[in-house]
């Protein structure tokens, strides 16, 4: 395979990066820039692939997804060629041939365990598919965004981007952002921690869709742990006997390896949803037509899109277009109570303790009289 790079900007903080063939659609694309890049002043890298030229791919993309090409300050492309064999088999081969770990790190004993016996074992079951889209294991396409993500590693160390961006996020183009994600407020959290605490440098993941593993589908990275995290594949495709037992899906997969590499993990609530676009290719659930935000969404997973919808609730008081109507109480000053309609919850609660500490003092009153007057003679 070959590797195309165009990049062309005084680079930001952090680089965004969407993995994968570009599905969900305009709405979906102008929801990342408006709640993603621009909130969190964020630069953007697409990372794609496939059989065709650095030219024809620039020009495909360029005329299929204006905006996204435009405010794509970086555009990386493998190019593979035409093969007759499985692609998902050439994307693991590609990263066996062209690791750079040592064959033989612990044992000269060679092992004819290979990725493939990873995902026979995986394909049994029915629903892990680890490895899947591959000959050994056809069902679905858990090869993919592992690739992507070893992809990305190796080019942005190859062409020194790893030092020129300081945090860098991982994700898939289908995300339609619900509200703002502010990416400024986790590396400012890193800052902190690099100060002051042991979770210098942690990773930001969603939280939900976790699917037994751990949520591979957004992840923010600082550039102490990019590479390695990004690479997590690499092991398993250069070492498959040590992974002869595992049995589980691709976030499991994830999951296990952000263990074994020691990394601290941080949760930021789901503000995101998967969207289809009509045309899209999808090999798993086609989704269902939703009215949001005064758009018409095919949402591919009904419990990710509520969990969005809730993490990203704003009460109607606390909107900034926000109006009072009959029957709202504003607070109109800072002393507690509201300039119209009743006291607040916090006066009104010490009235009530008011009220019954006096009629228990009443009550005690009148039960000392009673005791100290002298009863009357019958």
């Amino acid at each position: 395979f070959s590797l195309g790079v165009v990049f062309f900007v005084d680079a930001k903080v952090v680089l965004v990066t969407l993995l994968g063939n570009l599905r969900g659609g305009e709405r979906a694309w102008h929801s990342l820039e408006i709640n993603l890049l621009d909130p969190s002043d964020a630069d953007l890298a697409l990372m794609i692939g496939g059989t065709a030229d650095l030219n024809s791919a620039s020009l495909e993309i360029q005329n299929s997804a204006p905006d996204l090409f435009r405010r794509a300050e970086g555009r990386f492309w493998y190019h593979q060629e035409s093969s007759t064999t499985n692609t998902f088999d050439d994307l693991l081969e590609i990263i066996r041939t062209n690791s750079s770990l040592p064959l033989f790190p612990k044992s000269p004993v060679v092992s004819n365990v290979t990725w493939r016996d990873i995902a026979i074992n995986n394909s049994r079951d029915g629903t892990l598919h680890v490895l899947g889209g591959t000959s050994a294991d056809p069902t679905g396409n858990g090869v993919a965004i592992p690739f992507y993500k070893w992809m990305l590693s190796r080019t942005l160390e190859a062409t020194g981007l790893i030092h020129s961006y300081d945090y860098f996020v991982a994700t898939r183009s289908d995300y339609y952002y619900n509200c703002q994600v502010n990416l400024q407020t986790m590396f400012q959290k890193g800052k902190k921690y690099t100060q002051n605490r042991k979770e210098a440098g942690s990773l930001w993941i969603p939280q939900g869709a976790d699917n037994h593993g751990l949520c591979d589908r957004f992840v923010f990275l600082p550039r102490k742990h990019a590479v390695r995290a990004l690479q997590f594949i690499e092991k398993v495709v250069v070492y498959p006997e040590q992974y002869l037992q595992f049995l589980g899906n691709p976030e499991a997969l994830w999951g296990l390896r952000i263990r074994q590499l020691r990394l601290s993990v941080k949760r930021f609530p789901l503000r995101m949803f998967s969207v289809r676009a009509e045309g899209d290719s999808t090999r798993w659930s086609q989704g269902d037509r939703v009215r949001h935000n005064d758009s018409d969404l095919i949402v591919k997973y009904g419990s990710e899109f509520e969990a969005a919808k809730q993490s990203c609730y704003i009460p109607r008081k606390k909107r900034a277009d926000y109006v009072p109507t009959k029957g709202d109480h504003v607070n109109n000053n800072k002393s507690g109570t509201h300039g119209t309609g009743s006291p607040s919850l916090l006066t009104g609660t010490v009235l009530v303790a008011l009220v019954v500490c006096g009629a228990s003092l009443v009550r005690f009153l009148f039960r000392t009289a009673d005791q100290l007057l002298p009863y009357e003679a019958h």
